[in-house]
């Protein structure tokens, strides 16, 4: 009876630890399980704390693109319509095609968006790498903004091009044709006809002339006068295309001065921005005015691919204007660069720079900071913008769990 018991006992407790031994087995499955779902829930949740501020640029600045020119392409449509045409029919004058009339309404337009309605993520993409060489920012930032600012540039034209249907407009060549028969340009109006071609071989100069046509092609249309007025003037018709890349280049130059003495400028003196959009237009107004130049200035890489395309304006031809654009700001980045202010004033426009370092680069015979000895490396990634995107893309980063403290560290 007792050896029966005792292997009754023996049995017992095999049978709880073979139990046992399952349920270790079991709930070693389970936190591997646990472990690899926290795992994966954590990865990308890092990944989003880590990179907070680089996703806010690149989406900032895809979406305020976007915005700008629709907001642009809108109120442009409503003054036009509306405005002008009203005023139009009262007074019989053309405001439409007033070079004037279009000034001011860029400077309303461009003050309404830069006042009231941008999210803060603006400038032309060249720009920002422009602020990178002056330290403001970082050349990793400037990567991202340039490749956002286009993306958004593009997403708008394909949203437009969807929903907009739009009459074809005259090619370039068109309109250098035009304007060479009226006698609006002539040999002395123009760069290379004037200054160019009548001291060089005509060997070189029909080399400078096709090479220029090249990028600017005509092709032969049904309008035979056109036709025979290219053949003609093939020397002042590749001058013309020349000019236009110049002032390109000569209005970008400016338009980087304006923006530089802005940008040292803006936390100071009143009233910057509407002087900054005026003397802007002023360029614009005196370049538009020169009957030798049929495009632009666009003064933004931006403006340059929106018109471009939305004019199916030809590959090279578009590829010239962002070159001589470039040029300008190579012009203006190796003239302008950044400047020496005080300790005072250089933590007022470089909010990205530590204050030690700062003060590390202090120019003791001056007291002033030699900001060029700032290594880029050391400025950091700009602060999300308190606008209304800045706000919105908070919003969405703390419903999918990021706190604010976990934003600063980002």
């Amino acid at each position: 009876m007792s050896q029966a018991h005792h292997d009754n006992n023996l049995y017992e407790q095999s049978l709880k630890i073979t139990k046992k031994i399952k349920d270790k087995i079991s709930n070693r499955k389970g936190s591997k399980e646990d472990f690899k779902e926290v795992k994966v829930k954590t990865v990308p949740y890092k990944y989003l704390v880590r990179n907070y501020k680089t996703i806010c640029l690149c989406v900032g600045f895809c979406m305020n693109t976007f915005l700008y020119f629709s907001f642009c392409f809108i109120v442009n449509k409503i003054i036009d319509n509306v405005v002008f045409a009203g005023l139009s029919r009262v007074s019989q004058y053309d405001y439409a095609n007033s070079l004037v009339a279009g000034s001011i309404k860029g400077t309303i337009i461009l003050f309404l968006w830069f006042r009231h309605c941008s999210g803060g993520y603006d400038g032309d993409p060249f720009f920002h790498f422009f602020k990178s060489r002056l330290n403001l920012i970082g050349r990793g930032e400037a990567k991202v903004i340039f490749l956002s600012n286009v993306l958004g540039t593009l997403l708008y034209l394909g949203v437009k091009n969807f929903f907009v249907v739009e009459e074809p407009l005259s090619p370039i060549s068109a309109i250098i044709l035009e304007r060479i028969q009226n006698g609006k340009v002539t040999k002395g109006r123009s760069i290379l006809t004037s200054f160019v071609f009548p001291h060089v071989p005509p060997v070189v100069k029909n080399a400078i002339v096709q090479l220029i046509i090249l990028t600017c092609p005509h092709g032969s249309s049904g309008n035979k006068y056109y036709n025979k007025t290219f053949w003609s003037s093939m020397d002042l018709y590749s001058s013309i295309v020349m000019d236009t890349y110049l002032n390109e280049m000569l209005c970008s130059f400016l338009n980087y001065v304006l923006l530089y003495i802005y940008l040292f400028t803006k936390d100071n003196l009143p009233y910057q921005l509407e002087i900054n959009l005026l003397l802007t237009q002023v360029v614009l107004l005196f370049s538009t005015r020169c009957a030798n130049v049929v495009g632009g200035p666009f003064m933004s890489l931006s403006w340059i691919l929106n018109e471009s395309l939305s004019k199916r304006y030809h590959f090279f031809f578009l590829l010239f204007l962002i070159i001589f654009h470039y040029l300008g700001y190579k012009l203006a980045s190796h003239f302008l660069g950044p400047p020496k202010l005080s300790l005072v004033d250089a933590a007022t426009y470089y909010k990205n720079v530590k204050h030690e370092v700062l003060q590390k680069n202090v120019d003791s015979a001056t007291g002033r900071v030699n900001i060029s000895l700032v290594a880029n490396d050391s400025v950091m990634l700009s602060e999300v913008e308190d606008t209304y995107l800045g706000r919105f893309f908070q919003r969405c980063f703390q419903l999918y769990g990021i706190a604010p403290s976990a934003k600063k560290t980002a």
